[in-house]
């Protein structure tokens, strides 16, 4: 009989949880966007490269900078090499999506080192431009600066 009580009792209450209110409160295309976006963290965190840049379309720029995607790709590798351990902390501050094109701005915090404790950390404010192929959202731009 507990069992069936604690089983209904979660049932009954679930509509009221944070979780399945956010989840409920999303758009599919934000949701999509940040799901993207959670996938491109982890793909950092766990250092594969071919999973950040699946997110990343062909014709990627980081707007009045001269990256592109092949250079977005050095630049990930270059970080995962210089750092053996990265630890990063997302949030997304905005979604918006306007039809087939989205934007996303993200505060992130990373840190990063050699061992155990980081010998460097930094934070940025990052604006991020998204856009529907297919199925799937891609990045094809982001700026990013500095905080001090």
């Amino acid at each position: 009989m507990p069992r069936r009580r604690i089983l209904l009792t979660t049932l009954a209450l679930a509509p009221f949880s944070p979780f399945f209110l956010a989840a409920c409160s999303r758009p599919d295309p934000e949701r999509q966007i940040h799901a993207a976006l959670g996938e491109m963290e982890a793909a950092i965190k766990a250092r594969n490269n071919g999973d950040f840049m699946s997110h990343v379309a062909d014709d990627f720029q980081r707007p009045g900078q001269g990256l592109d995607r092949a250079g977005l790709r050095q630049l990930f590798t270059g970080l995962v090499l210089r750092y053996p351990t990265i630890v990063l902390v997302v949030t997304v501050n905005e979604v918006r999506v306007t039809g087939t094109t989205a934007t996303a701005r993200l505060t992130v915090l990373a840190t990063g080192g050699q061992g155990v404790l980081p010998e460097t950390g930094q934070a940025w404010e990052v604006n991020t431009d998204w856009r529907l192929e297919g199925s799937q959202w891609k990045l094809f731009a982001a700026d990013w600066r500095g905080q001090l």
